[in-house]
């Protein structure tokens, strides 16, 4: 059909229908297509919070255990434990673990030696001290004649915790365990229980670590005692989400002990950063356990299994959702209407000229930017200095071959991940710290940062400044850093060698004085 010939009124009007759904047909998919490409990434980010959340609370569980072996291992070459030693031992370990309800020692006492055992803690503590059992109702009275006892000796912090010492913990809903414990030398962690310390002030569940001490424990000694770590389960539990609120998880912790055949039992939740547990009277019911949308993680500790079960928070998943999908619905119909309506008063010959010139234009000019694309980077990777560009969320969004040759990865793996996937926990936490002062300054920063990898143990001044967008708000951090390490060591080097110069000096001087004062001498 030439170019000068109108189209007839069936055809343009057929194409204008055809326009029309076809136009629809691909505003709804790409509405769709951008809502899920919306949905994976808003779980990607979930799963990303999930597995960080879960890592630090098993690192901090297994700090909690590492705590009772270093007081246990404190004791091994010594032949008795004091209450001075032990007070001293148990101070600096809780110094470094917070959230600990209190450290005990418990010493077994044959029934032949109580009289002794109670006389010797009494004159130590200057009070009375007597071996008593909890009864049903939570009070305490003197225990009765026995075979041997499990007798609370020493306990750290002693203030808040007087109320156990002499208490013989083979009444305590623990005793199963503490002879588990003694009978194969391995650490427990028992169920949640109230707490004896709670008695009167009750502060909610608490569990026990316990840890069977004996100075011939690997050839399968006598057990002497116990190390005990008590722990308020919630406060336990609460301190690894104290670092970082994360408003976009809801974290159930459940004890699930298969072999009683009982129901799981919630340990602690945190949704979005609020404890609805601390609530008085507050009862919360026990998330699905096979849900496949939550992020699981099972902590083994103490012969005990934890499961934890992350679930994406409503409001956050809610709030983190943008109106791009509706967008581009809305310019999508948008654009179909227009060109139904720019194609009913053109020829069709005419819009195919003009959109086979659109799309050569556009082919073009994505070459252009692919050439400019591709000459930036190749002038960052021909520098010497490490260039990197992160979000705020400290996600990797550029770097050179510098940065690749430093973190021993490829670009492409280096992309999307945080400093803690590709640098030491050292040099992570100074690298978040550094940029964290940048953002808060708001202006260009200078550092000198070294790195702590025995592989590449070098120092670089970093200068690192704040990118904004046209409003002026900051939406990621810029740094270039430069290897400095020879320049630090022939600075060195150079005050070595002044060093070396001004004692020679000092010992030319001392030689012509000596000289001079020979010659005085010779002419006297």
């Amino acid at each position: 059909m030439p170019l000068t010939t109108l189209p007839s009124p069936y055809y343009r009007r057929g194409t204008v229908v055809l326009i029309v759904l076809l136009g629809s047909y691909l505003s709804f998919f790409t509405w769709r297509f951008a809502g899920n490409q919306e949905a994976e990434r808003t779980h990607a980010d979930f799963l990303s919070r999930a597995q960080t959340q879960a890592t630090v609370a098993d690192q901090r569980l297994r700090s909690y255990e590492e705590m009772v072996y270093s007081v246990r291992d404190a004791f091994l070459g010594q032949n008795e434990v004091t209450r001075q030693e032990f007070t001293r031992v148990a101070q600096a370990v809780l110094q470094r673990h917070t959230g600990v309800q209190a450290l005990e020692w418990v010493q077994i006492v044959p029934h032949e030696g109580r009289a002794a055992f109670e006389r010797q803690a009494t004159q130590e503590l200057g009070r009375p001290y007597v071996i008593r059992r909890r009864l049903a109702d939570g009070t305490m009275q003197t225990a009765p004649a026995a075979a041997e006892y499990f007798a609370i000796s020493y306990v750290e912090p002693l203030a808040g915790n007087e109320t156990v010492l002499g208490y013989d913990i083979t009444s305590a809903p623990s005793a199963p365990l503490l002879a588990a414990a003694r009978a194969d030398g391995q650490f427990k962690v028992s169920q949640t229980f109230q707490l004896a310390q709670s008695s009167n002030q009750p502060i909610g569940p608490g569990i026990v670590f316990i840890l069977p001490f004996g100075r011939a424990q690997s050839t399968g000694g006598p057990v002497e005692g116990f190390i005990q770590g008590v722990f308020h389960i919630q406060t336990m539990l609460a301190h690894s989400h104290q670092l970082t609120t994360n408003e976009a998880l809801d974290t159930y912790y459940l004890d699930i002990d298969l072999s009683q055949g009982v129901p799981p039992t919630l340990l602690y939740a945190n949704l979005g950063g609020f404890e609805p547990q601390r609530l008085p009277g507050a009862r919360m019911m026990v998330p699905p356990l096979a849900d496949p949308a939550d992020f699981h993680h099972t902590i083994s500790v103490g012969g005990r299994q934890w499961r934890m079960i992350i679930r994406k928070n409503a409001v956050w998943a809610e709030q983190n959702l943008s109106q791009q999908p509706t967008l581009i619905l809305t310019a999508g119909l948008a654009i179909t209407t227009l060109l139904a309506l720019f194609i009913n008063s053109l020829f069709i010959n005419s819009l195919l000229q003009r959109a086979a010139g659109i799309e050569q234009e556009v082919r073009e000019r994505t070459r252009q930017l692919r050439e400019i694309e591709t000459r930036l980077q190749d002038i960052m990777d021909h520098s010497p200095a490490i260039i990197f560009l992160k979000d705020l969320d400290g996600r990797y969004l550029l770097c050179n071959r510098a940065f690749e040759h430093f973190s021993g990865r490829t670009r492409s793996d280096i992309l999307g991940r945080v400093d803690a996937d590709l640098l030491t926990a050292e040099d992570s936490l100074m690298a978040r710290s550094n940029d964290a002062k940048v953002l808060a300054a708001g202006k260009p920063m200078e550092f000198e940062e070294t790195t702590t990898n025995p592989a590449n143990n070098h120092t670089y001044l970093s200068h690192k400044f704040p990118i904004r967008d046209a409003q002026g708000r900051i939406y990621a951090i810029c740094g270039i850093s430069t290897d400095i390490t020879d320049r630090k060591a022939a600075e060195e080097q150079k005050l070595i060698m002044e060093r070396q110069i001004l004692e020679s000096q000092k010992l030319e001087s001392l030689g012509v004085l000596a000289g001079g004062i020979a010659h005085d001498f010779n002419n006297i």
